[in-house]
């Protein structure tokens, strides 16, 4: 769901916009709420609340105002003094993401917002924007994904394709990725007026909204894991046990391979231990041989787990993204 809220100051309203479709135009004095979407057709709810803090609350539950008990001269309640559209049927995959991208090193260089919107079909239609800045410090070759503009592609539930330069022939940049939970992984391209690469990595969107929402990571438990290759391929399944849920954290992992397609990701099973988070970031290691090294590393959101993994060794390395999903609770 995505929600905008208006504050009420002497009967005036002040929009506070918070996304770019959904947006708050008027409320006048004569109590009349207007606002506008990208599409037509759509669900609505009217909440309020008594600060910007909440809770909000639907008008069916003025239950502490339709009867008022009193022992004092002077009596005190809550009384709607804001109030925010909800947007109930909105695609599941629309809204504002913090995006963050890597360059096939596995080092951070870009980082921003990335704003996926839900537009009604139309034979040509722009899918959302997108503003990054590169990482201070950085010099690695990450092509034009600096600055701001707006994306043209393909959004699904389960999957994105968007072309940041969708009105630009001389070059292509490129995401591709899978919805995993409210996060997005997958891979960025760069490539030329003849279609050959220049440069590529991967990367992450975090929706907002929904990683505010979540309650604090708590991995303890059993989790059905599932990895991708660079080309978005399924290639092993299987499980991660988490037997702490503070740091350091350890358990064990039991994977296969999931296709005939070859990787260097590990499959067998084994344990783990030194786990640790970074805020509401995960990395574990998986043994291995001292020349050769093994690491998830993804965020949490609600019952997904999701990221990336990374091979490292002396016969070269392996990146691709993975996803976690809950299966018990500890």
């Amino acid at each position: 769901m995505k929600a905008l809220r208006m504050a009420v100051v002497m009967a005036l309203g002040v929009a506070v916009v918070a996304c770019a479709q959904l947006v708050i135009t008027s409320l006048d004095k004569n109590g009349e709420l207007t606002w506008t979407n990208s599409v037509s057709n759509a669900t609505y709810r009217v909440e309020w609340a008594s600060s910007v803090a909440g809770p909000w609350q639907k008008f069916d539950a003025l239950t502490n105002l339709m009867l008022l008990s009193a022992t004092s001269p002077a009596v005190t309640v809550k009384v709607p003094m804001l109030y925010r559209v909800v947007w109930l049927d909105a695609p599941p995959w629309a809204g504002t993401y913090r995006y963050s991208g890597w360059d096939d090193q596995g080092i951070l260089v870009v980082t921003g917002r990335l704003v996926l919107f839900a537009t009604e079909q139309t034979s040509q239609r722009y899918d959302g924007s997108w503003q990054l800045v590169r990482v201070d410090g950085r010099t690695n070759v990450i092509g034009p994904q600096v600055g701001k503009g707006n994306a043209g592609g393909s959004v699904t539930k389960s999957g994105i394709w968007l072309d940041f330069f969708p009105d630009i022939d001389d070059y292509d940049f490129i995401i591709e990725g899978n919805f995993l939970g409210s996060a997005c992984l997958g891979y960025w391209y760069w490539y030329d007026s003849g279609g050959n690469p220049v440069a590529q990595g991967f990367f992450r969107a975090l929706k907002e909204n929904a990683v505010a929402e979540v309650p604090p990571a708590n991995p303890a438990g059993v989790w059905d894991y599932q990895a991708l290759d660079f080309a978005l391929r399924l290639v092993v399944t299987g499980e991660l046990s988490f037997a702490t849920s503070t740091d350091p954290i350890s358990g064990d992992w039991l994977l296969g391979l999931a296709s005939p397609f070859s990787t260097t990701h590990p499959v067998g099973q084994g344990a783990f231990a030194g786990g640790l988070f970074s805020g509401n970031t995960l990395t574990v290691a998986f043994p291995e041989p001292p020349d050769r090294s093994f690491t998830v590393e993804g965020e949490w959101a609600g019952t997904v787990y999701a990221g990336f993994w990374r091979r490292a060794g002396p016969d070269g390395g392996e990146r691709g993204i993975f996803q976690a999903k809950r299966r018990t609770d500890p």
